[in-house]
């Protein structure tokens, strides 16, 4: 109980910061909507893609996602130069109600009901009293 009540509040937490960054950003859908940069050393190569990957816990493809403009051999890398290694693509924000991968992948985050339900992919106010699991939360 104590386990689930605990997973069900970071949920909360994660959300509630999600929504906050949208919302204080005004990002564009397809930006990239950066938490955390990590910064390369003065020394960099071919490897150094990997090596970020590696020491943030984060697929190599996912961190070329979060830095395009970094070329997929890696070697346009450059020193001493910040990278994002924790964030997503901004999806595009719900005009109708809809949300989801039935509806474009569209969020609802930063609308009036910033919660994606799972089970009819309408935007609704909130996750309280939510049957566990019916909400939608993409993290690309």
């Amino acid at each position: 109980m104590h386990i689930l009540a605990t997973v069900f509040l970071f949920s909360q937490l994660w959300f509630l910061r999600a929504l906050a960054i949208v919302a204080a950003n005004e990002v564009v859908p397809g930006e990239v909507v950066c938490r955390y940069n990590a910064t390369t050393g003065p020394e960099v190569n071919y490897y150094t893609c990997t090596l970020l990957s590696l020491k943030y816990q984060l697929t190599v493809d996912k961190f070329f996602e979060l830095n395009p403009s970094v070329d997929r051999d890696c070697e346009g890398i450059k020193p001493n130069t910040d990278y994002c290694v924790r964030g997503w693509i901004q999806q595009p924000i719900s005009q109708d109600g809809l949300c989801g991968p039935l509806h474009g992948n569209t969020t609802c985050l930063d609308t009036v009901k910033p919660c994606c339900n799972s089970e009819t992919w309408k935007c609704g106010d909130t996750l309280y009293g939510a049957r566990p699991g019916s909400f939608y939360i993409s993290l690309t």
